[in-house]
């Protein structure tokens, strides 16, 4: 009987639904459908010879890639307190007359000087994987890079854009001879030693073969996860939107002030960008990042690093990363 009166509810519900619903929902299907089966159709890649180095490379030295594009770095799943303290002691050499950790290689000057940002909270075995990962994985390219790791204090909703932007301004004190900035997702870990961490000609997006969208690009616009920009195009962009509170939309906005700058977003073809993405609880989207998208054209100029107010509540330095903790304020 309780089964006759579901099976008629059910049919009635479906009856009630119009042709305009109908349509609402096969439009969502096949977004689902084109997020979790992508097929990289409109995306167009990009010669590796467009790097940018930070000084002349007569005198000091370039990048050093593997050859073989074919061979893939380990990704561990598992956190090695003991190799992270090795790593650590390893390391510890590395601390500069400034008082930060800045990595480079023995035996010349590096033309390449690179920050790395990554946005935090609440994830401290992502945050250990990550470290343990990208240390090695960067340790051949022959590079100067520095870890940020600005994690958000507890309260209001994540906002990836603003700590994006503090990193910027944090690293920049610490060293205003950094000329490329990559800001980098933690669950994400780079798969080809031939990626290397440093910047382009113009902004591009490094992640673009991740495992759970099968190496492909979901969509052709997409510019998250792992992106490289030089100073300059930050500071041109006006950086991240400030007002994405919560997951979702601060990338494709930024995705839109590349383009209203005059900017093309470039791509190392997908078995280069190869990255693993560790598990992880999704979040709640914010229900308000299409309506601030729509705002976005408007707004970016005075949106961004001209507007952004936080407050630094500790500094802790250590040889593998610098982990500034900051309280963001909104803007009324």
């Amino acid at each position: 009987m309780q089964v006759r009166v579901m099976k008629s509810i059910i049919h009635a519900k479906l009856s009630a639904l119009t042709c305009e619903h109908w349509l609402m929902l096969l439009a969502l299907a096949l977004f689902i459908l084109a997020l979790r089966c992508p097929t990289g159709r409109g995306v167009t890649f990009t010669s590796r010879d467009d790097v940018v180095s930070c000084v002349p490379l007569t005198g000091h030295c370039g990048l050093r890639l593997s050859e073989d594009s074919s061979s893939y770095f380990p990704v561990r799943r598992i956190v090695d307190e003991t190799y992270l303290q090795s790593l650590e002691r390893r390391l510890i050499g590395h601390f500069n007359r400034s008082g930060f950790s800045l990595i480079r290689p023995s035996g010349c000057d590096p033309a390449y000087r690179t920050a790395i940002v990554v946005p935090y909270r609440d994830r401290a075995e992502h945050l250990n994987l990550f470290v343990q990962h990208i240390h090695d994985f960067l340790a051949g390219q022959g590079i100067a890079y520095a870890l940020y790791v600005i994690e958000q204090s507890k309260g209001d909703p994540f906002n990836r854009g603003m700590l994006f932007n503090v990193g910027f301004r944090e690293a920049l004190k610490d060293a205003g001879n950094f000329c490329c900035f990559i800001f980098h997702d933690v669950d994400l870990l780079p798969e080809n030693p031939q990626n290397a961490y440093v910047c382009s000609s113009q902004p591009r997006h490094m992640c673009v073969g991740i495992d759970t969208f099968r190496y492909v690009v979901p969509y052709a616009n997409i510019f998250g996860g792992v992106v490289a920009m030089q100073r300059q195009h930050v500071e041109k962009v006006n950086g991240f939107s400030n007002r994405f509170w919560g997951w979702g939309g601060e990338d494709d906005d930024l995705a839109l002030r590349i383009r209203l700058c005059g900017l093309t977003i470039f791509r190392w073809p997908p078995h280069i960008s190869r990255y693993t993405m560790m598990g992880h609880k999704k979040e709640m989207p914010n229900p308000d990042r299409f309506a601030l998208l729509a705002e976005s054209e408007a707004k970016w100029r005075r949106d961004g690093l001209s507007d952004l107010r936080y407050e630094v509540l500790a500094i802790h330095r250590n040889p593998l990363f610098t982990r500034i903790t900051v309280r963001l304020h909104r803007n009324t």
